[in-house]
């Protein structure tokens, strides 16, 4: 358990230890120990559990093992959103006689939390403090980029892109500098010098094409190409990504040229009739065939993971079948685990195509039932439905997220509780979000209620589940653009916007991989 916090079977068994510690007189958990019991419940969003393993540690000590519970209670409160708390717990460490490591970490996430609280103010000045004084760090390039970031959210786009470039210059290594560059190509395209922004955007293709802004660039070049009325320059842009397959940009490529739909998924089909895949699966074991054809599938699993950890041959047969014995199980949040890592043997970046087959097993039509009878019932479309559930637990129904959302759709049990009212469903508790009719009925009302708020806008509506009805609000009557895509990109906070553009470009890709969903009733 030690070696492996993260693993699957860690949290089960310290659940057991813990019973074993109660039961015995005997047996002493040391604080090391103790730390490790903290990190299992933290890796598995049992915050308010981790908290107190980690409070217990640094009671009454002052050594290195105090100042890692002290860091790691400002970041369990930095991830349940209570940021003051945090300010409090890192300023501890401050003023603690901390070693190099745990002091300049805390005072870095201290600005994190400033800026989290929205006083922009304070977070430069601590952010530039930081970029001088500890220009050594590991933070250092970080708190360059926040400085320039919240610059650029208050408008001051010179002093934004001076910092941008300062830090390209100073960290060229730095993970952040495509991030970078990005954000001055963006940053000109809001000044309307096009121009400059095709040329900062085409650099950074040209020096990370693989990156994730590289896509964003790429897509945005062909943008700007159609602002200045380059049609033909544009078009060809829009047919070489939408052709790619690039994530999300892909899908926004095609339908500005509407060529996607009808080109995507035969691509997809095609491979699915190559050799590799249309026999995929069968080369197993004689144990593991047996176990699965007696629908023995969790020990099938054990043998299966044998085999792969002993690295023998037919791993992509092996890892396909892990994929259908958790689905079989209904364990499928590790059937997506697995699932992704069986798309690993496609060359996505040289050109290979994952099999319609695999695209199924990443986006799965779990729950469909429920989830068609909840989309009729409210109006809404089930795909989104779908979409929106993959993106937010993976189809995980006990998942809780570190500010205690629950279920397959991340309902907050007060957001539950004001549904459940809306709907006549009485009583309500915080346990019947684990129930997956439950948690899908919930959530479609809310889904199909933020829809009607935002003229059925899927891309408002995506962004409101995440960041909330008011603050999308408050960003469209502060920016000044009717493009929904421009909207997007321009979302401040980094984790509605992924979320925005992961429920969009799954909503494309359940379409187009599952028409006879929507226009034919479940046969289960």
């Amino acid at each position: 358990i030690s070696k492996n916090t993260s693993d699957s079977i860690a949290l089960a068994s310290l659940n057991q230890l813990e019973k074993s510690v109660l039961k015995s007189v005997e047996l002493r958990v040391t604080r090391k120990q103790l730390m490790d019991r903290g990190e299992i419940l933290d890796k598995n969003l049992r915050l308010t559990d981790a908290l107190k393993k980690y409070r217990k540690i640094a009671t009454g000590y002052q050594d290195e093992l105090t100042t890692q519970a002290m860091y790691k209670i400002g970041k369990t409160y930095f991830r349940q959103r209570k940021y003051t708390r945090a300010i409090t717990e890192f300023q501890k460490i401050k003023s603690y006689m901390a070693g190099p490591g745990y002091f300049t970490s805390a005072l870095y996430q201290i600005g994190r939390c400033y800026r989290r609280l929205n006083q922009h103010q304070v977070a430069r000045k601590h952010f530039n403090s930081f970029s001088k004084k500890y220009h050594w760090s590991k933070f250092a390039d970080d708190a360059l980029y926040h400085q320039a970031r919240l610059y650029e959210v208050d408008s001051d786009t010179k002093s934004a892109i001076k910092l941008y470039k300062k830090m390209i210059e100073l960290y060229r290594h730095s993970e952040l500098v495509p991030r970078a560059y990005w954000r001055i190509g963006w940053t000109q395209f809001k000044a309307k010098k096009y121009d400059d922004s095709i040329t900062t955007f085409q650099k950074l293709v040209s020096l990370f094409p693989q990156n994730g802004w590289s896509l964003a660039a790429d897509y945005w070049i062909a943008k700007v190409q159609e602002k200045q009325k380059n049609w033909d320059k544009a078009k060809r842009n829009y047919q070489r990504i939408s052709e790619s397959h690039k994530w999300y940009y892909g899908n926004l490529a095609g339908h500005r040229i509407e060529s996607r739909a009808e080109t995507n998924l035969a691509s997809h089909q095609e491979n699915s009739k190559k050799k590799d895949w249309k026999s995929i699966g069968k080369n197993k074991t004689k144990r593991t065939k047996k176990l699965m054809d007696l629908k023995l599938y969790a020990d099938a699993i054990i043998e299966l993971k044998t085999i792969i950890k002993a690295k023998k041959s037919n791993q992509r047969d092996n890892y396909y079948n892990l994929v259908v014995c958790y689905e079989k199980l209904e364990d499928f949040k590790k059937a997506h685990y697995y699932a992704e890592i069986l798309a690993k043997f496609w060359d996505l970046q040289r050109g290979d195509l994952i099999p319609t087959g695999l695209l199924r097993m990443l986006y799965p039509l779990h729950y469909k039932d429920q989830i068609k009878k909840h989309a009729t019932e409210y109006k809404i479309d089930p795909f989104f439905v779908s979409s929106m559930i993959r993106e937010e637990s993976r189809y995980n129904p006990s998942v809780i997220s570190p500010a205690g959302a629950c279920g397959l759709m991340q309902i907050m049990p007060q957001t539950g509780k004001y549904i459940s009212k809306q709907i006549n469903m009485k009583p309500f508790h915080r346990e019947m979000l684990f129930h997956p009719e439950v948690n899908i009925r919930l959530g479609t009302w809310y889904m199909k209620n933020l829809m009607d708020k935002f003229e059925n806008s899927m891309e408002l509506a995506s962004g409101a589940y995440n960041g909330g009805t008011n603050r999308i609000k408050r960003w469209q009557k502060n920016m000044e653009t009717t493009d929904i895509e421009e909207f997007i990109e321009d979302i401040p906070i980094d984790e509605t916007r992924r979320h925005i553009k992961k429920v969009i470009d799954s909503y494309y890709t359940y379409k187009e991989l599952y028409s006879e969903f929507v226009a034919q009733p479940d046969q289960k």
